[in-house]
């Protein structure tokens, strides 16, 4: 995906004078400070402390040329029995307002999202979002990927519902999801049938695998070819029998060439005493003349 950064010249921030790195204990203080000029979610240090001890890879800032720390992301590990339900959470972002419009916020997620896949092997991350925060929405949907999965009504102090969004790291296609509109109404489909979705996982080097259908289609194709190809052979191995008839027949006859042959042979040899058994007679009638 291609980002479009908007650079502020009256600013000494600029992309390339930013840095993106691990958290570190030394970055907690900041982190709160970010936390309270940005956001009106706040948490004592106590709370970054558990973070950073608990999954310290999921923790992330941003610094800009003079170390001011100008954005963070506080990310957790859900715990979840089942293997194939591990995931993320981003409990808190949050961008200076002198820093906004420079990437930075999706700088700090993709990192994050990098190594719940690579240290923890979570299969999704998920975050909370207010329905009247539009420009984190558009964040959300348009540069990360994430789609609603559901509304949490009431989740914030103030009473304000949340959109419980999710990005899935290895999608299958078949995942529930909801778009939210610029009027807030939500659109509900499947990952395989939104075309932004399908378009930003192949830029983002996971593409869906093909559908279920169209695998068996495919099966069934190489099936009906192996059986078409089936007749075929059996078809050859028809001829090659009929030319073994030919074969056959052509034996028979020779069998019965044989035979008259033989007959013949057998008829000369009878006629050949015949005649021997004649002259015999004679000779004896000779004999009995002379005597």
């Amino acid at each position: 995906t291609v980002s479009v950064l908007y650079w502020n010249p009256n600013t000494t921030a600029h992309p390339s004078t930013m840095q993106v790195r691990r958290a570190t204990m030394r970055d907690m203080m900041d982190m709160q400070q970010c936390n309270l000029r940005c956001l009106p979610e706040n948490y004592n240090l106590r709370y970054y402390h558990y973070h950073m001890c608990s999954w310290p890879q999921c923790l992330y800032v941003c610094e800009d040329v003079n170390g001011t720390i100008c954005g963070y992301v506080l990310g957790k590990m859900d715990d979840e029995e089942d293997e194939k339900k591990k995931h993320g959470h981003i409990t808190s972002l949050a961008t200076l307002r002198s820093h906004r419009k420079l990437g930075v916020a999706s700088r700090v997620m993709e990192a994050t999202h990098r190594d719940m896949q690579e240290v923890y092997g979570a299969h999704f991350c998920s975050l909370h979002v207010r329905r009247t925060n539009a420009a984190a929405r558009h964040l959300y949907q348009e540069s990360l990927g994430y789609r609603t999965n559901d509304v949490d009504e009431g989740y914030y102090l103030d009473g304000e519902d949340a959109f419980h969004m999710k990005r899935y790291f290895n999608p299958t296609g078949g995942e529930k999801v909801g778009y939210v509109e610029k009027d807030g109404s939500i659109t509900w489909s499947t990952l395989r049938e939104s075309p932004k979705m399908q378009k930003f996982l192949e830029a983002a080097g996971t593409p869906l695998p093909p559908p279920a259908d169209a695998a068996g289609a495919s099966g069934a194709e190489k099936t009906a070819d192996k059986g078409a190809d089936k007749p075929a052979s059996q078809q050859q191995a028809g001829g090659k029998g009929g030319k073994g008839k030919k074969g056959g027949a052509k034996d028979a006859a020779a069998d019965a060439n044989v035979d008259d042959l033989i007959a013949e042979i057998e008829g000369k040899k009878g006629s050949g005493q015949q005649k021997s058994g004649g002259g015999g007679g004679k000779g004896s009638g000779k004999g009995g003349k002379k005597k």
